[in-house]
């Protein structure tokens, strides 16, 4: 079975740190969270969270998550995703990356399987 990848970013990741340990209980092993860590709220107006002062790896492992893996460039995310998509286990990454996105920026208008695909297209794989 594909390894399935869940993306989120940091604010909504620490708002929802309740669905942490069910995914964690879950039993899932071909899961792969994926957390985009800007240590902001983006894509609601920039407003800083305090992710870039706690260890989203450490909360995820203390949650349940077996595997944590962090990148802040593409080849450390080529490398995590290689790792966890081998362990076919529940797995966590944190990529850190920069603030900042388009000054045209609106809602959405991909759907999130669409932009699965289309992260995945980028990194090659």
């Amino acid at each position: 079975m594909n390894n399935f990848r869940s993306k989120n970013g940091d604010g909504a990741f620490l708002m929802h740190t309740g669905g942490l340990g069910t995914t964690a209980i879950s039993g899932a092993k071909n899961l792969i969270h994926i957390v985009l860590n800007n240590a902001a709220h983006e894509s609601v107006g920039g407003m800083p969270t305090m992710a870039s002062s706690i260890d989203l790896c450490k909360i995820a492992s203390d949650f349940g998550y077996k595997h944590v893996f962090k990148a802040s460039d593409k080849n450390e995310l080529k490398a995590a995703l290689s790792k966890a998509k081998g362990l076919n286990d529940l797995c966590f990454i944190e990529i850190k990356c920069a603030l900042g996105s388009r000054s045209d920026l609106s809602r959405p208008t991909s759907t999130p399987e669409q932009n699965k695909i289309a992260f995945m297209k980028e990194l090659g794989i």
